[in-house]
């Protein structure tokens, strides 16, 4: 498991984004509308229920990021 870089949308807080730590983040993220909101990894307690590491791992091998909606 990553440790993810997360990244809310600023118009839109319950769009995320999680880019692997040490991995380039993607153009899109940096245009101003997004923002950095924190860090989660394995060992972290406070894992939001609505991030799926499987699917994010799995996203992540395909296009280097994970979007997903925080509920």
């Amino acid at each position: 498991m990553n440790t993810f870089i997360l990244f809310r949308r600023k118009s839109e807080a319950d769009f995320c984004c999680a880019v692997p730590e040490g991995k380039a983040v993607p153009g899109f993220l940096t245009e101003g509308a997004w923002e950095m909101s924190g860090k989660i990894g394995e060992g972290d307690k406070a894992w939001p229920s609505d991030f799926h590491a499987a699917s994010a791992n799995a996203c992540v091998k395909l296009n280097g990021y994970y979007l997903f909606q925080s509920c």
